[in-house]
């Protein structure tokens, strides 16, 4: 399971690395649209001052056209700082100083993905590392309720005992006769263990 969660561990930081990425590229891309709505907005502007002036359209058109320029110029600013704010997430997911420059892609090569769903599915659950380390758990969960429902059965236990002992004679003294004997008990027991919290006949 320990390196289940390191792997796990090293796929989140790629994972994260990956989305601050793609988030990077969004923010760039939307910071390009506003500035070409800006520009087109200049554009139109000026086109309907100079209409103005050829007494083509009335006042309230250059207006409009104005109004439509300083909202322009407003997406302008709020994209660029949802850009650096996205170029200081992805530099702080990398642990990198937020003053390191960097560049984006505009198109990223990408390999296709399968369209055999069951080898994607198989493909999915290999790589699926919380799916795996739930298996594990459960595996070990089952192991330690079985340990646990025989540590609450009766056991009965055959104990066989035998013990021999042998006693010499003192030759110390010549005169002495042989008087050596030999001794050995046996026993036979039965031990029954009953649990605290014995099982039920049902189970």
């Amino acid at each position: 399971i320990d390196d289940l969660n390191l792997r796990k561990t090293v796929q989140t930081t790629i994972i994260n690395i990956a989305n601050a990425y793609y988030a990077v590229a969004a923010a760039e891309q939307s910071y390009k649209i506003s500035q070409r709505s800006f520009n087109n907005a200049q554009k139109e502007l000026a086109k309907r001052q100079a209409k103005l002036a050829a007494g083509q359209i009335p006042a309230t058109d250059v207006t409009q056209a104005q109004i439509d320029l300083i909202t322009q110029q407003q997406s302008v600013e709020s994209s660029n700082q949802a850009l650096s704010t996205a170029k200081a997430d992805f530099l702080n997911t990398l642990g990198l100083p937020p003053e390191t420059n960097f560049s984006v892609e505009d198109h990223v090569d990408t390999e296709p993905p399968s369209s055999d769903l069951s080898a994607s599915l198989k493909l999915a659950l290999k790589n699926n590392i919380d799916l795996k380390i739930q298996a594990l758990q459960s595996e070990q969960d089952a192991r330690n309720i079985k340990k646990s429902q025989d540590s609450r059965l009766w056991q009965l236990n055959l104990v066989l005992n035998s013990s021999h002992s042998h006693s010499d004679t003192d030759y110390s003294d010549p005169d002495s006769q042989d008087t050596s004997q030999l001794s050995s008990n046996s026993s036979v027991s039965l031990n029954l263990s009953v649990p605290l919290n014995p099982v039920t006949l049902d189970q």
